[in-house]
């Protein structure tokens, strides 16, 4: 048989298997699946809030009308109000040592030492972090404040 009068027909005959691929029933796509919700009857929840003024400042002695607490846009009552939390905290300290922030690093670190000292209380637990293109998690959760320096 002549090539010539081959490739037409071959040509045809794979137009048309493309054909069928393209009308054979194809799998219904699953949706994503959500993980399960998970609900739990709470009676008190904490929330810890800081408050600053227009200058940076920490306001202190605020009354308890002085906050809203909304859940799902509905106001709820603020059961205990108290000024500080005798809660232990785990914090995150997040040192920027990206090239942009380098003539500031001494800075930061004389910041993030006066902070162990002055403000984490022994009961709270810190983890110090450093990032720049990437995070770099430099210590453990810990409240010995001379391994966190």
């Amino acid at each position: 048989m002549h090539l010539g009068k081959l490739l037409p027909a071959l040509v045809i005959a794979l137009l048309g298997f493309g054909e069928l691929q393209a009308q054979a029933p194809r799998k219904p796509q699953q949706p994503p699946r959500e993980a399960p919700a998970i609900r739990v009857a709470v009676n008190l929840v904490n929330v810890l809030a800081s408050v600053l003024d227009a200058a940076g400042r920490p306001l202190a002695d605020l009354p308890k009308e002085s906050f809203a607490l909304l859940e799902e846009g509905r106001a709820q009552k603020i059961e205990v109000f108290e000024a500080e939390t005798q809660q232990p905290l785990d914090l995150a300290l997040m040192m920027d040592t990206s090239l942009s922030t380098l003539t500031e690093l001494r800075f930061e670190q004389d910041a993030a030492v006066k902070f162990l000292c002055q403000i984490v209380r022994p009961v709270d637990r810190v983890a110090v972090y450093q990032f720049n293109d990437t995070v770099t998690q430099l210590t453990e959760f810990s409240f010995d404040a001379a391994r966190l320096q």
